[in-house]
């Protein structure tokens, strides 16, 4: 019965709000209105439960000392006193920002530096002329490089027209080709959930 009514709300909404982009109703206007100021609090809600959902799992990693439990623990103390104290001193407290500028903003600056270096050595090994795509990959990587520092230049004059010109014509085709497929499957998906075909929003192997 939960099932059934689940898929029934996934379906009326989601025919709703696509109707709602194209149709100007307003007796279909109003409701899907209605529907898109919900969407902070069932938001809100989801933020709840994967918050929850993360300190259950951990939990039980503390209490079975299963791999790295330690960083665990820390995950958990930092968490849970982000949450009381944000929501005891608000966010513009300045011990509160202290902490979420200098630990929260530098984790996300050394994440983002190891996935450069992670990025860097894929490219590298990527970079092999084992056959004609990785020769013209290995080409247009190599100028596109050469392209951004001065030594390009004076190599050869013409070497940040060229980049320019992979990047703007070749790069943006590419990019335009796998945003369109993306978005013709993500459509795809959405027919399903609309037509009821595809459950797995439901869990449990639905």
């Amino acid at each position: 019965m939960r099932t059934g009514l689940a898929v029934v709300i996934a379906i009326v909404i989601g025919i709703g709000m696509t109707l709602d982009y194209f149709v100007k109703l307003p007796l279909l206007n109003s409701p899907m209105a209605e529907v898109r100021n919900w969407m902070p609090v069932v938001t809100s809600f989801a933020v709840i439960v994967g918050a929850v959902g993360l300190l259950n799992v951990h939990h039980r990693n503390i209490q079975r000392k299963r791999g790295a439990w330690y960083n665990s623990v820390v995950l958990c103390v930092v968490m849970l006193w982000t949450i009381v104290w944000g929501i005891a001193f608000g966010t513009n407290d300045k011990t509160y920002t202290f902490v979420f500028d200098n630990v929260l903003t530098s984790a996300s600056t050394t994440l983002s530096a190891v996935g450069a270096l992670y990025l860097g050595s894929s490219a590298f090994r990527a970079f092999k002329a084992t056959n004609v795509n990785a020769a013209i990959l290995l080409a247009s990587g190599a100028i596109v490089m050469l392209a951004q520092v001065p030594i390009g230049e004076a190599l050869y004059g013409g070497i940040p027209a060229i980049g320019d010109w992979i990047m703007n014509i070749l790069n943006t085709a590419g990019q335009r080709g796998i945003m369109l497929t993306s978005g013709i499957g993500f459509m795809t998906v959405c027919l399903r959930i609309m037509l009821g075909y595809n459950r797995s929003y439901l869990g449990s192997g639905q």
